[in-house]
């Protein structure tokens, strides 16, 4: 988990800081897999360091979203996973949580490449809201990093961080979720749910190099600030806003990651950091510094190369102290 933790760090470095990043010059593996935890980071992806970047077009799905969606967020051995149902009728499908990458992902038939999973593989030809063919001049395909047109229908390889891929084709389908007030506004899971026609996602057909994922997962959810991301399909009805609370791995327990009305948090002692725009993806804020106990780290002549938030990181500063 940590060399995985430090190859992000130093992409999300090179990519918040302009310079190029070459995972084939890292001492470390990068990512081992979703398997063993880490968020996935598109390579593919190379936006602008400068702060006032454009966000890339938002992609929405043909029909608005409940402003107050939900899903359940279970920890996984280094990832967080969400709950949520593809297709009509809906299919369970279990997938990694990540704000650090925007393609929605699952493994779909026919799929020869295809990692083990324990849950059946996504079968479009069951799903009777299915739409198979994106055009290479919609919206949510230009949002992808470097998409590949074949008879005008949009196809990706979408790259992360450890050197891992996956490829196949972009689809549409009707993505469905928890809906209703939150679990601590409300005291318990919402047991309603909403579907929402529409939602763009690649079905993959080649991701056994997608590293080592886990049999328990499905595929992938983007929920970065690129068009091509969950977030941004949902930007009509949810505005950006998403929250979540991550329960510890060592807890058997599980959280919500909430949308739209439902992200609003209030509580005691609660604060807000303005974002920096520096990345179409990526959410960033700006450091001004860390302290252990009552002595200050010095983070600037070795900056985010060094830092990560992951709690034994970063090794190098606190041995300073």
């Amino acid at each position: 988990m940590i060399e995985r933790s430090i190859s992000r760090a130093r992409y999300i470095s090179s990519i918040i800081s302009g310079t190029s990043y070459n995972d084939d010059d890292d001492d470390s593996d990068g990512y081992s897999g979703g398997g063993g935890g880490g968020v996935y980071t598109s390579i593919a992806s190379s936006p602008s360091s400068s702060s006032s970047a454009p966000a890339s077009a938002p992609a929405p799905s043909s029909a608005p979203a409940p402003s107050n969606i939900n899903s359940k967020v279970i920890p996984n051995n280094g990832d967080y996973l969400m709950e949520l149902e593809i297709g009509t009728p809906p299919v369970k499908m279990v997938a990694i949580a990540d704000t650090g990458s925007d393609l929605v992902w699952v493994q779909c038939k026919p799929c020869d490449q295809c990692y083990n999973q324990t849950d059946p593989i996504f079968d479009p030809s069951k799903s009777s809201t299915f739409k198979g063919s994106v055009s290479c001049k919609d919206d949510i395909c230009l949002a992808i990093p470097t998409p590949i047109c074949l008879n005008n229908q949009c196809n990706y390889v979408y790259k992360y961080a450890d050197g891992s891929l996956t490829t196949g084709n972009l689809s549409r389908d009707t993505f469905t979720f928890s809906s209703g007030s939150n679990e601590k506004q409300q005291g318990n899971a919402s047991s309603s749910s909403s579907s929402i026609p529409g939602i763009a996602f690649g079905c993959s057909h080649d991701s056994a190099s997608a590293g080592s994922f886990e049999p328990n997962v499905d595929g992938l959810i983007g929920l970065g600030s690129g068009g091509a991301s969950l977030v941004r399909q949902l930007d009509s009805s949810i505005h950006g806003k998403f929250s979540y609370c991550l329960a510890p791995y060592t807890e058997n327990t599980t959280s919500t990651l909430n949308f739209g009305d439902n992200a609003l948090v209030n509580d005691p002692g609660f604060i807000t950091i303005p974002m920096v725009r520096r990345s179409v993806t990526f959410y960033v804020v700006k450091l001004q510094s860390i302290a252990v106990g009552k002595d200050m780290l010095d983070v600037g002549p070795v900056g985010p190369t060094c830092f990560t938030l992951k709690p034994l990181v970063p090794h190098c500063l606190v041995e300073r102290v």
